[in-house]
């Protein structure tokens, strides 16, 4: 299964962008039409109930392997995984494993420390829960700027090779809903709660099958089976080529 094309890519990116543009936009022009929008009625539902819905849906098809068709947010289920033909070095693979979860762990404390930082002004009333909500807003937009444009945690922590390779990808929902945890609800706790049982999905499979997260164990991880033939000329560090050699 091949992950999503470039154009779903753009897609989710423009989406994402005209949501950011709107929200801050009319935050800044009009707050109260903001609001008004937000808690507008709907038959029995409010706008934001609408937006809640679409965002579960959203994560459930992540988190569901019938419904998981991306590469890069899937390669942990067994549809994704293509063995090599070829044999791979067992003492590789474990020795990239622990190389990536020691970097992951880096993303992981760099990300605890600015949510920590996002807390201490809401605690000390620099942010309140609107801003909580604009904050996770411009998350939302800059998970996509992550994949489609540039990745601080691929350039500079993780150091993954693209997005089918990288160690983090599926952390990004419980990353932008994470500043939730400060806004209790049943609304923002229950995206909380589904984008860590996401998180919670992808650190199991990674620790149980390891070999479907290697681009020399999975082919469907390897340059040659990419999406995107832009990608064609992207090759491993040499480091891990001399390991399989």
């Amino acid at each position: 299964m091949k992950a999503n094309s470039k154009k779903h890519l753009r897609v989710k990116f423009i989406f994402r962008t005209v949501v950011l543009l709107m929200t801050f936009g009319l935050a800044v022009y009009d707050f109260e039409l903001l609001k008004t929008i937000i808690f507008y009625d709907i038959s029995f539902f409010k706008t934001f109930h609408l937006i809640w819905l679409f965002l579960m849906v959203e994560m459930l098809r992540v988190f569901v392997p019938a419904f998981n068709k991306s590469i890069s947010c899937g390669k942990g289920f067994a549809k994704h995984y293509r063995e090599t033909s070829r044999a791979y070095d067992k003492k590789a693979l474990q020795s990239y494993t622990k190389k990536y979860n020691r970097r992951a762990g880096w993303a992981g404390l760099l990300w605890l420390t600015l949510l920590l930082v996002i807390g201490g002004f809401y605690h000390a009333g620099a942010v309140n829960a609107i801003g909580i909500h604009m904050i996770v807003v411009l998350f939302y937009f800059g998970d996509e700027v992550c994949i489609n444009i540039w990745c601080p945690f691929g350039a500079w922590i993780v150091r993954n090779k693209c997005c089918n390779t990288c160690r983090i990808y599926n952390w990004n929902y419980f990353m932008i809903f994470s500043p939730y945890v400060y806004v209790f609800s049943f609304w923002t706790y229950s995206l909380l709660g589904m984008a860590l049982l996401i998180f919670l999905q992808w650190e199991y499979l990674h620790f149980k099958y390891p070999e479907r997260f290697w681009e020399f164990s999975n082919v469907n991880l390897q340059c040659g089976s990419c999406w995107d033939m832009g990608l064609a000329v992207c090759c491993a560090d040499l480091e891990e080529i001399k390991k399989i050699n």
